[in-house]
């Protein structure tokens, strides 16, 4: 990176904590003495604050492709995971909480946002966490509600969708709920692999804007076993994933031909 992407990719970051913070803080004061009603309300609102406010700040662009509509039905959104950023883009456009590995809730600032927006932590070395997320996320779909998952139970990289881990699709499974398989894909080198989450964030804040393109594939049922979902959903999210990569490739061979001057010239 050079010295002045640095600087930028600081300055965002840091804007970030403080915009986070303020988020967190107002939701708190809003949420103080309200009955259970009016704090998910709050919540609903100040999570898609926050999730758009992050992607405005880092210059993240994000083009949609599919219907990513308002529905009162329960929604298991479930996604390939490539950047720390995937939250952010998922979460403005879905709403609903996540589920996330246990570590996160330890984290400066991200933590208790994450916990203070219902995400779900769940210890992959632990069979009991692993039981009472499942639980959880059972409960909230019956209760009509979003939750977003990353069946890899990674990050990675590439044109190939790791499998998918079935548990997730168990809580789901024989309830009146829509599968929602979405591929989501960036500019090359904005994985989040090797990177600590601050490295991250300031590499990705470097740039002047970061396009992602997100595909959102035909809902799934639930009446499958976890393991046929799991495969499913896997299948639909690499599809998915593979047009979101031809988005952007489309985007780029769209600008190139905008700033090519012979091209210009020929036209």
């Amino acid at each position: 990176m050079t010295l002045i992407a640095t600087a930028r990719g600081t300055a965002r970051t840091l804007a970030f904590s403080g915009y986070a913070a303020a988020t967190l803080g107002a939701f708190t004061w809003q949420a103080r003495g309200a009955d259970d009603a009016r704090v998910e309300a709050l919540l609903a609102r100040y999570r898609r604050r926050l999730f758009r406010g992050t992607l405005r700040l880092y210059g993240i662009d994000v083009e949609v492709s599919g219907v990513v509509a308002p529905t009162r039905r329960a929604r298991l959104v479930v996604a390939n995971h490539q950047s720390a950023f995937d939250i952010a883009v998922l979460g403005a456009y879905f709403g609903g909480s996540f589920v996330s590995r246990a570590d996160v809730e330890r984290w400066p600032v991200l933590g208790q946002l994450a916990a203070d927006a219902h995400t779900l932590f769940v210890d992959r070395e632990d069979r009991a966490s692993g039981a009472q997320a499942i639980r959880t996320m059972r409960r909230r779909l019956r209760d009509g509600q979003t939750i977003t998952v990353f069946p890899e139970g990674h990050t990675a990289r590439g044109d190939v969708v790791d499998p998918f881990q079935p548990g997730s699709f168990a809580a789901a499974r024989g309830l009146d709920a829509e599968i929602v398989p979405v591929g989501i894909a960036y500019a090359p080198a904005t994985e989040y692999i090797e990177a600590s989450l601050l490295g991250h964030l300031v590499e990705v804040g470097g740039r002047g804007h970061t396009r992602v393109a997100l595909a959102v594939g035909p809902s799934l049922g639930t009446s499958e076993s976890a393991e046929r979902l799991a495969e499913a959903a896997h299948e639909a999210v690499q599809r998915a994933f593979h047009s979101a990569r031809r988005a952007l490739a489309d985007r780029a061979a769209a600008r190139a031909d905008t700033n090519d001057p012979q091209r210009i010239h020929r036209r």
